[in-house]
């Protein structure tokens, strides 16, 4: 073992005699250091010099010392009076000026004098009449006038009115000598009035009574193509061919076909039913129409009730 010494910091460090000619880096100073056979080493170079940083000092304001603070205070407290006058002398000057901008009205002014032959005219010292009181309540304005309601009362579901038995004939049946059947379900809280009728023609082959609620069947319809109207209501009216009590009329818009087809041993023929009521899936669609458009082509003529021909 051999000892070196670094020429810059004095440090000592021991190493291998092996090591002479090669550098080492001074852990104290950072410098190069060569080893040498000596006991000395040489410094060959530095990488970077020590950095030093010269720190300025600054000089920190003297103390107030309560002396001063005492001597000053008087400014202080003009500067505050001084403030607080400026802000009254504002506040004065913007207050004045919203009073003078409101209409103002003297008392002492001269009231006219009214002369007796002449009709007395009103001025602005005379006390308000009601119409004038109403019309400042509105901010000026007239008062609304009052509406009066004038809506129409409901008409009330009649608990007595004409209602004819169910199956019963507002004219005598055109054609009995067909096969064809129709069934009409009123599941409404209205009566009904059936109207079957040939569409080319527009004669009554069927006209018939179904009450609230019930259903009905007539039969013997013979070929051809007809149309369905019907009306529904309460209280009927067999001279107008009308109900009294909120009559509605309706129309399938579908014509409904029959046929038949005579077999060896059996007649095949149609048998159709429909509902005045909306039914959930249907295949058939109504339409509202007018009163006309349902006894369109129909003639009245008073049922012929014989006991040879029922009604039923």
């Amino acid at each position: 073992m051999m000892d070196f010494t670094c020429n810059q910091c004095g440090a000592v460090y021991h190493t291998d005699p092996t090591h002479v000619g090669k550098r080492v880096r001074c852990t104290c100073c950072g410098c190069l250091v060569l080893i040498t056979d000596g006991k000395n080493a040489r410094m060959v170079s530095v990488e970077a010099e020590p950095f030093h940083v010269n720190k300025r000092s600054v000089a920190k304001p003297p103390a107030k010392s309560a002396t001063n603070l005492r001597s000053r205070w008087p400014l202080y407290a003009g500067a505050f009076v001084i403030i607080l006058a400026a802000l009254s002398v504002w506040t004065f000057w913007y207050t004045n000026r919203k009073t003078e901008a409101k209409p103002y009205q003297s008392s002492d002014q001269a009231r006219p004098i009214a002369n007796e032959d002449s009709p007395r005219q009103r001025d602005i010292f005379d006390e308000v009449g009601d119409e004038q009181a109403n019309s400042n309540a509105h901010n000026g304005r007239a008062a609304p006038p009052q509406l009066q309601d004038e809506a129409p009362k409901p008409d009330p579901r009649p608990t007595h009115y004409n209602s004819l038995p169910t199956g019963t004939r507002i004219s005598d049946d055109v054609g009995t000598n067909g096969h064809g059947e129709l069934t009409i379900s009123n599941r409404t809280d209205s009566d009904a009035v059936v109207r079957l009728y040939e569409s080319s023609s527009l004669e009554t082959t069927r006209w018939f009574f179904v009450q609230s609620y019930s259903s009905c069947s007539v039969k013997a319809i013979p070929e051809g193509i007809y149309t369905l109207v019907y009306t529904l209501g309460l209280d009927w009216i067999e001279s107008e061919d009308s109900f009294r009590w909120h009559p509605s009329y309706h129309e399938f818009e579908r014509s409904l076909k029959y046929s038949e087809l005579n077999g060896a041993d059996r007649v095949q023929y149609h048998e159709i039913s429909v509902t005045l009521h909306p039914v959930k899936g249907g295949n058939v669609r109504t339409k509202q129409i007018s009163r006309e458009e349902f006894t369109k082509g129909h003639r009245h003529m008073p049922l012929q009730k014989s006991p040879s021909q029922p009604v039923f």
